[in-house]
């Protein structure tokens, strides 16, 4: 065989692999999300989470990892013209590439994450860089965009999004002159729900520094200025087509989905916006591109839980339907109730108070129906705020796991004569 002959096949094989590389990983995203943690007030950490189909051909029995990789991220400088873009301080750093299924745990080895065949399943990459935003330059920026883009989305999707582009970005507003960190998403961008069943999707996220928080949803992208291609009866508000109605809670980041009529089996893309404010001015924002599935089998059995609306609470410190009048230096007591109609399962119910009241305290009574009780005493520091509290209520009925998320607001004053300037005659009742 000449030498001719043997490089002409080298050249086949090298060619052929990399159009089977490349095949391999076209079509493995679910979803994307990027955070943003302030060190120090030059220095910020981005954390990068994507989503994988675990029946991809890219990542078909990805646990342990396998093929994941470090992101690459592009960064638009604000005003036009600016000069100052951050410099990556050491590398990407990898941290995990875990299963973020949520299916029971002894139904785990059914996904194809570990090479069964119930469910695709869903697997979460988590990487972390820290990037310098002072590099000395003449003409400084003093906003970022921050963009995220790779191939391609998994084509199990059936509104049309199937092989199209994945694309994210948040903004960074560095005009503050003080230590920001972004909102943070408290569930994973992981969704399967049950044909015909009305169900909520989590997409909430807590704000480290209290800052309000508003949700909406957007259209998708495949780049940065090219929308995906829906398919006729799908769009953005709309991703499970004309057989689900789609509500979005723009306080609380909850996605309620109704049949509508019937709630058929769609597997859809859809882009949430988080938009950050701090006194009434807009200071940043964070985006996230996920996917939800509905399936059919194994939700014979599933029954929805239920949360009931605050109990137990002083009236005065109460204001229906679910807001709580707080004021710093005073304790206050509440319980929720979550019930399965299905008295076989456990329900278990939680919150994320903790993130906003440190010294919290919560018990659970019962297991079905289940009493979660809150006792929590604001501080001065926390006056002048409000906050957004999730409590989520899970159920274990199997193979899918049910659960409901109610929004709870919680308005902070540095003393209760304050709400006597509320516009209702319902906070004149405030002890004082």
């Amino acid at each position: 065989m000449t030498a001719r002959i043997m490089k002409k096949i080298l050249l086949f094989l090298i060619t052929l692999f990399s159009f089977c590389i490349s095949s391999i990983h076209a079509s493995h995203y679910m979803g994307v999300d990027m955070t943003y943690e302030c060190l120090s007030p030059c220095t910020y950490r981005i954390h990068h989470r994507a989503y994988y189909d675990c029946s991809g051909a890219a990542t078909a029995t990805m646990l342990p990892p396998s093929i994941t990789t470090a992101p690459s991220l592009t960064f638009v400088g604000l005003p036009n013209g600016c000069t100052t873009f951050p410099q990556m301080i050491g590398t990407w750093n990898f941290v995990h590439n875990v299963e973020v299924t949520p299916i029971c745990p002894d139904s785990l080895p059914a996904t194809a994450c570990n090479g069964g065949t119930f469910i695709n399943g869903v697997a979460e990459g988590y990487y972390y860089a820290d990037f310098d935003f002072c590099v000395p330059a003449a003409n400084p920026c003093s906003q970022f965009m921050v963009r995220f883009y790779n191939c391609c989305r998994n084509n199990s999707i059936t509104s049309g999004a199937g092989g199209q582009g994945m694309f994210v970005d948040m903004m960074m507003d560095l005009n503050l002159g003080l230590c920001n960190n972004s909102p943070v998403f408290n569930e994973p961008a992981s969704n399967y729900i049950c044909a015909g069943q009305p169900t909520i999707l989590d997409h909430s996220a807590t704000d480290p520094d209290g800052d309000l928080l508003v949700y909406s949803l957007d259209v998708i992208l495949s780049n940065d200025t090219v929308p995906i291609n829906y398919l006729p009866g799908y769009d953005s508000l709309n991703f499970l087509g004309p057989d689900w109605a789609v509500s979005l809670n723009p306080s609380s980041g909850l996605i309620s989905l109704t049949p509508n009529p019937t709630g058929g089996q769609e597997v859809g893309s859809f882009r949430i916006h988080v938009d950050e404010y701090r006194n009434g001015v807009h200071i940043g924002r964070i985006s996230r591109d996920a996917q939800v599935t509905v399936i059919s089998v194994g939700c014979q059995s599933n029954s929805q839980v239920n949360l009931s609306g605050i109990q137990n609470i002083d009236p005065t410190y109460w204001a229906p339907p679910d807001t709580i009048l707080a004021c710093a230096g005073i304790n206050i007591g509440f319980d929720i109730i979550g019930t399965d109609v299905d008295t076989s399962n456990m329900v278990t119910v939680l919150s994320d108070i903790q993130n906003y009241f440190p010294g919290a305290s919560t018990w659970l009574m019962g297991t079905n129906p289940t009493t979660y009780h809150v006792s929590f005493t604001p501080g001065p520091q926390q006056a002048g705020n409000t906050y957004d509290l999730s409590v989520v209520a899970e159920s274990n009925g199997c193979l899918l796991g049910t659960y409901t998320t109610k929004n709870i607001k919680i308005i902070v004053k540095n003393s209760c004569l304050e709400y006597l300037s509320y516009p209702s005659d319902r906070y004149h009742s405030v002890a004082l």
